[in-house]
């Protein structure tokens, strides 16, 4: 009867020791469970942070040979302004020098006719 009342009592202690385990193993899965969700939600989250940088690094791209191409139109069309004015300061100089000319012309016209008379 006491062996009886042992065993009972050994099994009482050991069934308490068993449901205190199985409580504890469903905490630590119920952890294991929110840190999964947890993981996943942060995966999800990186790959729509990834998916963000790709797009702003092609707008950067896209950006960049919008200013490339509008900086070289820009050095054309100072290229071709150079041209233009350097062709109408050649042509002011030798206007400048037919003036001059028309004008020695003119005084020696002057000069000769005033001798005539």
């Amino acid at each position: 009867r006491a062996d009886a009342r042992e065993r009972e009592d050994k099994m009482a202690t050991d069934r308490a020791a068993l449901e205190r385990d199985l409580a504890a193993a469903r905490v630590r899965a119920r952890d294991a469970d929110l840190a999964e969700a947890e993981l996943r939600s942060l995966r999800e989250k990186k790959s729509r942070l990834e998916e963000d940088l790709a797009d702003a690094k092609s707008a950067h791209l896209r950006e960049s040979h919008r200013l490339i191409a509008q900086l070289g139109e820009a050095n054309r069309e100072k290229a071709v302004a150079r041209q233009t004015a350097d062709a109408a300061e050649a042509r002011l100089a030798k206007l400048e020098e037919r003036t001059k000319q028309g004008e020695s012309a003119a005084e020696a016209r002057l000069l000769a006719r005033e001798r005539r008379l």
